[in-house]
């Protein structure tokens, strides 16, 4: 009898920027995959640590690609151009594949349309040796579906802030390349911007089951130091127009609300940078982006004629 076919390539891009401590444990869970026909990518994001000696530790069983640091929407891109496999996968260096975790999401293959997900189990990070025992609870508000895992109602949901993450992500190579390139301007929620291109035309089903550890640690970026709030500023941007642009009205109101709060929150910061015209201007922008932000913009009025910094939003 002849042989079997092989099971279709799957490639897993990890970028990376000075993780030399935990770079390897992310690698290593891709490698014990029980899934038999994986390439695993690793794109160093011009790293200054020892991470790059780190992964030379896996010879041949990794493709390391090195670029000057441009973010990690960069070094996602540069992943992409270099993949060999039908189906592709991403992973953050910082997190960790179950070993089922992509024969699992290969037993039903996402086809032509289709972006599959799995959930992420968040755990503590014990410093210098993996993970803890103790499980997080699950407080993720994940986005609706069926008894089958097919979402409900997959743009309202995204723009409302419903949770996937591209860490759980098991899709085509053509419909990757369809959706295009992470958009290297944004430092947060580069992910979110591209799922939601992806929305628009692909279905989405979300697996009930928990197959990424997403490691909790303090490196992590804070979705309110001002870069990252700028960054997510110019990702619902995005969001309202392409909702626009596709006839999903109630969709681009969703997202007009998330806008308005990071514009307050941006007024807050620039406020207690003593930058009171600032601040009112941008808290002026989040009131006509939301008109709930009223009480916002008359407190950022109040920083222009001499009072006191509010205390960061949270």
């Amino acid at each position: 009898m002849p042989d079997n076919p092989p099971e279709p390539l799957v490639s897993v891009i990890i970028p990376t920027y000075n993780r030399a401590h935990l770079i390897a444990d992310a690698v290593q869970s891709v490698l014990d995959q029980t899934y038999p026909n994986i390439e695993v990518i690793v794109v160093d994001d011009g790293s200054t640590d020892e991470t790059v000696k780190v992964l030379d530790r896996f010879g041949d069983a990794v493709t390391v690609l090195k670029q000057v640091n441009q973010g990690v929407a960069a070094a996602r891109n540069t992943g992409i151009k270099a993949v060999q496999g039908d189906y592709i996968s991403f992973l953050d260096s910082d997190d960790m594949f179950v070993p089922e975790k992509i024969a699992r999401q290969m037993e039903t293959p996402p086809g032509k349309d289709a972006l599959h997900f799995c959930r992420l189990a968040n755990v503590d990070l014990i410093e210098g040796s993996g993970i803890a025992k103790r499980m997080i609870g699950d407080n993720i508000n994940w986005i609706t579906t069926d008894a089958q895992g097919n979402a409900l109602d997959q743009i309202n949901d995204l723009a409302k802030g419903r949770y996937i993450n591209v860490v759980g992500l098991l899709a085509r190579r053509e419909v990757v390349e369809r959706i295009g390139d992470f958009d290297p301007r944004f430092s947060a929620g580069e992910d979110e911007d591209w799922i939601f291109r992806g929305a628009l035309f692909c279905t989405i089903k979300l697996s009930p089951d928990a197959y990424v550890l997403r490691r909790m640690h303090d490196e992590q970026t804070g979705l309110h130091r001002e870069s990252s709030v700028q960054s997510l500023i110019g990702v619902f941007g995005n969001m309202i127009r392409r909702a626009r642009e596709n006839g999903h009205p109630d969709a681009a109101r969703a997202v007009h609300v998330r806008l308005a709060n990071n514009l307050s929150k941006l007024s807050t910061i620039r406020a207690n940078q003593r930058k009171p015209l600032i601040a009112a201007r941008t808290a002026f922008r989040a009131f006509l982006a939301d008109p709930r932000q009223f009480q916002r913009a008359v407190k950022a009025l109040w920083l222009l004629f001499g009072g006191k910094p509010a205390p960061a939003s949270r």
